[in-house]
């Protein structure tokens, strides 16, 4: 027991915060998560299209599930988040929230000591980490947002990364690209110092990752979510 807690005291303080926070997550309102979950019921439920995007018909078709008072807009996500979330709607709204913070935060604090130990950081600076990122922390989990899930995927990535290990990466960085779309930037940076071997295996696994995700959403929805027109089209229809 000693030697745990001499090998991982400098994530204590982190854990503590984020456990404090998925703690009060729960009496806390669903927020964001809103987005996340009922995108995964109605895609489950088979009654996922393009209506999901415009807030009124989204936030029309929760309230006829019996959910009031819950006003939020699927418009900046991707089809593919919903689908990671239908396991989640196999449980009620506040359950799931609850299971994806504390998963939330074991990859999190996962990452954090992955990235330390891989370049050998001084693990008292992770000490700093509570207080530096105080705010990101507390509102990803009170909001029950996925930018956990996405630190650990492209901090996993990167790690595979420097390691050569392409095939890894490219599942990390596809996987992060398919659900918020901007890690896409990712592709510059290969493009550019002409790393032709991890770009191709990171493409492939975006088709693949893409490819799954048609099985199950239709394409339909996504050339509606990939058309350049789709952000300027009005919100209310």
């Amino acid at each position: 027991m000693k030697k745990v807690v001499k090998t991982y005291y400098f994530l204590l303080p982190l854990l503590l915060l984020c456990g404090f926070y998925a703690y009060k997550a729960v009496g806390f309102e669903i927020h964001d998560f809103s987005n996340y979950y009922f995108g995964g019921t109605f895609l489950a439920d088979g009654n996922f299209s393009a209506a999901i995007y415009f807030p009124h018909k989204f936030n029309q078709a929760i309230a006829s599930l019996g959910y009031q008072n819950i006003f939020v807009s699927y418009a900046p996500n991707t089809p593919f988040l919903a689908l990671l979330f239908v396991p989640f709607s196999l449980l009620s709204v506040t359950i799931a929230k609850l299971v994806f913070n504390c998963i939330s935060i074991g990859i999190f604090v996962y990452s954090v000591y992955r990235l330390f130990n891989f370049y050998k950081v001084n693990p008292k600076f992770a000490l700093l980490i509570p207080v530096l990122f105080l705010i990101p922390i507390k509102n990803n989990l009170l909001f029950g947002q996925v930018y956990f899930l996405l630190f650990f995927l492209l901090a996993e990535g990167w790690i595979a990364y420097e390691r050569k290990h392409f095939k890894s990466m490219a599942f990390f960085w596809s996987f992060a690209i398919l659900l918020k779309v901007f890690p896409v930037i990712l592709i510059l940076p290969l493009a550019f110092k002409k790393d032709w071997n991890a770009l191709v295996y990171l493409l492939l696994s975006c088709f693949l990752l893409f490819g799954i995700s048609l099985f199950f959403t239709g394409i339909d929805i996504w050339i509606f979510f990939l058309n350049p027109s789709f952000q300027r089209l009005p919100m209310e229809k």
